[in-house]
């Protein structure tokens, strides 16, 4: 499960636990709410597959993740929900 935090100047965080670690993924203010609240959902659905060993994303996730920013790829990646999930991002 994944929280969504919207932070007083206005930016968003994912907060969610992987593997007993709390982590984050930020996004600035530039970033809308829908944004963040599909993040939020790509984020538990990426923490579902890598929790239950599914190798590949469904095709809404991956085409998702495909068209999010450069950015937004590498942040997942930084906290492991991609490359182990899916070849995505850095």
């Amino acid at each position: 499960m994944a929280t969504l935090v919207k932070r007083k100047n206005g930016s968003f965080e994912v907060h969610f636990y992987d593997q007993g670690s709390r982590k984050y993924v930020t996004l600035g203010k530039k970033y809308s709410a829908k944004t963040a609240t599909t993040l939020k959902e790509t984020v538990e659905t990426l923490l579902y597959y890598k929790n239950n060993g599914i190798s590949a994303p469904d095709k809404r996730v991956a085409v998702w993740i495909q068209e999010a920013p450069m950015e937004i790829q590498d942040k997942l990646a930084n906290v492991g929900l991609i490359g182990s999930v899916c070849h995505f991002g850095a």
